[in-house]
This record gives structure tokens, sequence and C-alpha cells, in this order.
């Protein structure tokens, strides 16, 4: 039986790759230390081995086939509780892992961010990527994944570490939730109950929501294509969307009274915060190398989120989809 570890397999995309893994019959251990995480460790109680732990203090007992690395600080929002030590954190956690999985010679999976590219715009792997002032909390997020990326691939480069890394899009589907300050959970909780949606800043900024399967599917895909030493794009150009676009599709489809806002997300989130560039994925290189594509639509990852809420909401609020 294939062994796998997860890190960050509590947390939102690290469920969902799990549960896939599951279906696979593999004997999986997630690593969690519960900061972020999206569903608690009983959800897998007697189907996975799960270790309540940060990541630099954990001692695995048994030797990898596959590792997905997923363990962070999440969301715009969640990153601003640890200014001054992201670089930090970050390296604990890749440096633990980067030697599990040269001691195992496992196959190595890293994701990193959008984020490292550091400007707004549409680009490959190959282009540039840019550290601009300001300095902000973003920005040292950003920096701290492209340590990791650099970390892993010279370790690739000196040892042959069997290592991939991909870059997700702006990640979308059940179980985010907005603690993070990831604006789709939060449009939806204020559309079901009828309070205001804050939209931040003008509301043109442009996103392209992935569905949340469709990124695993990318991770398994990249994790098993054969190759090494590669970094990939993951995410869909397809949805793209404003978020002024965005509230409007939330409130219709919550059949919602909710008063649109517009504010500066300062007066929400503290001076720390700054708001992200317009992002437009270029997944050619993973769509050429691997044949995955994304196959979900802004429509199903709508729909998909207003059911897990309303799953969890009294049936009073609860609206059938039409």
């Amino acid at each position: 039986m294939k062994k796998v570890l997860v890190t960050g397999g509590l947390g939102f995309v690290g469920s969902h790759l799990v549960d896939a893994l599951l279906t696979e019959n593999a004997d999986i251990t997630v690593v969690d230390n519960l900061s972020s995480n999206a569903v608690g460790p009983e959800e897998y109680r007697g189907k996975c081995t799960v270790e309540l732990t940060d990541l630099e203090d954990y001692e695995p007992d048994t030797r990898f086939d596959e590792i997905y690395h997923l363990a962070d600080i999440a969301g715009p929002a969640g990153v601003l509780k640890y200014p001054g030590s992201l670089g930090t954190r970050a390296m604990l956690g890749a440096e633990r892992v980067l030697m599990i999985a040269e001691q195992a010679q496992a196959r190595l999976l890293v994701v990193s961010s959008s984020e490292v590219y550091g400007r707004p715009g549409e680009f490959s792997e190959t282009d540039s990527l840019c550290v601009y002032a300001p300095y902000t909390v973003r920005l040292e997020y950003a920096v701290a994944k492209i340590l990791v990326e650099v970390a892993a691939m010279n370790r690739f480069r000196a040892s042959g570490l069997r290592v991939n890394i991909v870059r997700p899009y702006n990640i979308a589907g059940p179980r985010q939730r907005s603690l993070g300050g990831f604006v789709i959970p939060r449009f939806f909780e204020a559309a079901l109950s009828c309070s205001r949606m804050e939209v931040f800043g003008s509301g043109e900024q442009v996103r392209c929501f992935g569905h949340v399967a469709d990124t695993v599917a990318s991770l398994l895909t990249v994790q098993r294509c054969g190759q090494r030493g590669q970094i990939f794009n993951s995410g869909n150009r397809q949805n793209r969307i404003t978020i002024n676009e965005l509230a409007h599709r939330v409130r219709a489809l919550c059949k919602s009274s909710s008063e649109m806002v517009h504010v500066d997300p300062r007066t929400v989130y503290g001076g720390l915060y700054a708001e992200a560039f317009d992002k437009v994925p270029d997944t050619t290189k993973l769509e050429a190398m691997t044949g995955w594509h994304p196959r979900r639509s802004m429509d199903e990852i709508l729909r998909d989120v207003y059911r897990h809420f309303t799953q969890r909401l009294p049936a009073a609020l609860s609206q059938p989809i039409t």
C-alpha cells in the first residue's frame, strides 16, 4: 500500500486532497497544527493517521512514497498575525519536509502561490519573480514562498530530490473559511445572514477562481507526471471575474437583501492589510505537459459553496437552487 504524507492536511485544500487520496486506498499520514484547519481531526478518525504538531517537530516513524507539502499560514488576513516571522515559519516547515523527502527518496510536491509573481498580470513559470516596495506582510508571505521554492529547487539540483512545485491561483470551494479573509466565504456569510456585503476598494479587482477539486486534481497530476524539478501554474482563466460582479452573483444566488458597501479593507483588518493584485493564470505548461485541464465553471464553484453553507445554516435560511 502506498504511504503518503500530507502536511496541512486538515486545511481547506489539504482536506480535499486527503479525501481524494482516501479513494485510492492509500496509507495516509496528516500533519497539522490546527492553525488554519477547515476540518477537525475527528473527521479522519479510523481513516488515516493524524499527527497534531508543528511540522518542524514532526518525527516520522515510516518512509513515505509521496509527500504533499501544503502546511502554511492561510489567507490575506491570516498572514497578518505573523508579521516579521513568515519567512522563518515557512522555512522551518519546508526544511523538515525536504529532509524527510530526501531520506525516504519520496516524490515531493510543494504547493507555492501565485503571489510569488509580485505584480498584476498574466505570467508563465519562466517569468521573473519581482519584489516591489512598499514592504508589506503580503510581500513577506510572497518572499517566504519564493524562499521555499528556491530551497526545494536547489535540493533538486544538488541531490536529485524528486520534487515539483505548483503555484495555485485563487482557490475556492466548500470548506473555505472567511477567517483568513477569503472573499467568497465572506460574501456568502453576509448574504445568507442579510448583513451588509463589504466590497474592498473599487471592487474592480480581477480574480480567476479555480475550484478546489480542480486544484487537487492538478496536484495529483503533477505529483505523478514523471517529471521532476518542474514548476507549474494551476488555475482557471475562464473564471475571470471582478469582485463587484462576484458580490452581485452571490447575492442573487442567495436571494439576499444584503446591502453592498465599498470599504477600505484596512478599516476591517487593520493597517497591515494590503489588497492583492489582479491575477490571471497561464496554465499552458501544465496542460501541455500533463493533460490536466480545469473543468469547473464559476457557476459550479458558487453553487457548491452555497450548498456547503446552507447545509450548516438553519433551514429557514436555506433556499433551493434553481
